[in-house]
C-alpha cells in the first residue's frame, strides 16, 4: 500500500459498504476514493465529467457501453466520457480483501486545452486530432503512468498550500500519456481513417520487418519525412522514441512466443530481430520483470 493511500485510509469515515465515497478537490479535478467492503452486483455510476478511473486494491467486473465486460485490476485505468454510466460488480469484496478505486473527474475546459497544445505538438501535417472523452478506453499503467497516479492521490491528501498548482501541472502529464496511450493503441491495431496514414504505414512497416534490422532513417524514409521531423512526431505521438517503439514490439512478439511454442531462446532471439541473446535476456527482463525462461515457466505453471 502508498504510503499516499495510508495517509487516505487514516483520516476517512467508512459510512458505507459499497462504494464508499471521499472527495478531494482542486480547481480543475476532483479526486474520488471508493471503498467496497462486501459483495455487490450492478451498482451505477455516472459523473457529469470525464473520468479517468484507476484500480487500486482489489478487483472488479466493469460494464461500459463500447467494450465488453472485463476484470479490472490494480494496475489498470479507463477513460469513461462525461455523462456515461459504469455499471460495475465486486464479486469477491470483503472487510478483508476490500476494493478499492480513485476517480479522477477532470474540467472538459482543462482537457479541451490540453488537447490543443497536444495536437499542435504531435502535428504530422494530417487532419485527424486525438482526444480523451469520446469512447472508454481501457489501458494497463507502465511505471510513469503508476508513479503519476501515486503522485496525484500524494497531493490531494497531502493539503499543500499549493496543491492547486501541483495538480494542473499533473493533470497535463495525465491526458498527454492518455492521448500517448490511445495513440499508440488505435494506430496499433491500424483503423480505419484519413489521419496520420504516415504513423499508421510505419508501424505497420516496423510489424511486418521486425527480423530485420531497422533503424530510424529507414522508416523516415517510409514516411517520407527528414529524420529530425519524423523522430520529433513520432515522439510526440507516441510517448516514446522509434527504437523504444521497435524494442517493445519485438518484446510482445517474444511473450507470445515464449508462451506458445517451445521454440529455443536463441530462435526467438533471432526471429524478432535480435543478434545477442545476452542482450535480449537483458531487455526482456527490463520490460517484464523475468527472465524468459522464468516467464515461459509462470506462463505455463497458470
Amino acid at each position: 500500500m502508498s504510503s499516499a493511500l495510508s495517509s487516505h485510509l487514516a483520516t476517512r469515515r467508512l459510512e458505507e459498504m459499497v462504494e464508499n465515497r471521499t472527495a478531494y478537490s482542486s480547481d480543475e479535478a476532483e479526486l474520488n476514493v471508493y471503498e467496497t467492503h462486501m459483495q455487490a452486483e450492478k451498482v451505477s455510476l455516472t459523473f457529469d465529467a470525464p473520468v479517468i478511473a484507476s484500480m487500486i486494491e482489489g478487483k472488479k467486473i466493469m460494464h461500459l457501453p463500447t467494450l465488453d465486460p472485463f476484470e479490472f485490476l490494480p494496475g489498470e485505468s479507463v477513460v469513461v466520457p462525461g455523462g456515461q454510466t459504469m455499471v460495475i460488480d465486486f464479486p469477491e469484496a470483503d472487510m478483508e480483501t476490500p476494493t478499492r478505486c480513485l476517480a479522477l473527474a477532470i474540467n472538459p475546459e482543462k482537457i479541451k486545452q490540453t488537447v490543443n497544445q497536444f495536437n499542435q505538438l504531435a502535428d504530422t501535417g494530417d487532419p485527424e486530432d486525438w482526444d480523451v472523452d469520446d469512447a472508454n478506453f481501457h489501458l494497463l499503467h507502465d511505471r510513469p503512468m503508476q508513479m503519476l497516479i501515486d503522485r496525484l492521490i500524494r497531493v490531494y491528501t497531502e493539503g499543500h498550500p499549493s496543491r492547486d498548482v501541483f495538480v494542473n501541472f499533473m493533470l497535463q502529464e495525465l491526458i498527454i500519456r492518455l492521448l500517448q496511450s490511445k495513440a499508440r493503441k488505435l494506430l496499433l491495431r491500424e483503423q480505419a481513417g484519413p489521419g496520420h496514414e504516415r504513423l499508421r504505414h510505419v508501424t505497420a512497416f516496423i510489424a511486418n520487418n521486425l527480423q530485420n534490422d531497422l533503424t530510424v532513417d529507414d522508416l523516415s524514409e517510409q514516411a517520407c519525412m527528414s529524420k529530425p521531423h519524423f523522430f520529433r512526431c513520432f515522439k510526440n505521438t507516441f510517448g516514446i522514441t522509434p527504437v523504444e517503439f521497435i524494442n517493445a514490439r519485438r518484446i510482445e512478439l517474444a511473450r507470445e512466443l515464449l508462451a506458445t511454442t517451445d521454440r529455443s531462446l536463441t530462435d526467438i532471439c533471432y526471429q524478432i530481430g535480435f543478434n545477442n541473446t545476452s542482450y535480449f535476456s537483458r531487455l526482456f527482463k527490463r520490460y517484464e520483470q523475468l527472465s524468459p525462461s522464468a516467464y515461459r515457466k509462470k506462463y505455463r505453471s497458470r
